[in-house]
């Protein structure tokens, strides 16, 4: 799972600023469900829910989704099932992470869920 985390905050920047400049400002998640490569790719990716009704923010975060690059394994491609991407009030964005807050600014902290190491197919 920490692999998991790493890679999305890798992607922190990228998510600040799509939280920052979407239409709606209320807090709220995206669940997403992937596959990712030996070579660390994503290779597979299904948006689950949302709770944003704005098909571009939606779209965009499930961009980033496909750019998560989570390191090369030595086993066949493996799933991450039902991720939750939560996102602060858009107002909470523009503020700083709180104190003793190791979550992005912006972005809320997941809350951890199994993947699947297993071989997929």
């Amino acid at each position: 799972m920490a692999d998991v985390q790493a890679a999305f905050a890798a992607r922190q920047a990228s998510l600040r600023w799509l939280n920052s400049n979407r239409a709606s400002q209320n807090a709220g998640k995206i669940v997403v469900s992937f596959v990712v490569a030996p070579n660390g790719q994503v290779v597979e990716c299904r948006l689950i829910s949302s709770d944003f009704q704005d098909p571009a923010f939606n779209k965009a975060v499930f961009a980033e989704v496909w750019r998560l690059y989570l390191g090369e394994r030595d086993v066949g491609e493996w799933a991450v099932n039902d991720y939750p991407v939560e996102f602060a009030p858009r107002e909470a964005a523009q503020g700083s992470v709180p104190s003793g807050s190791s979550a992005p600014l912006g972005v809320a902290p997941a809350a951890p869920v199994a993947s699947s190491a297993a071989p997929a197919g």
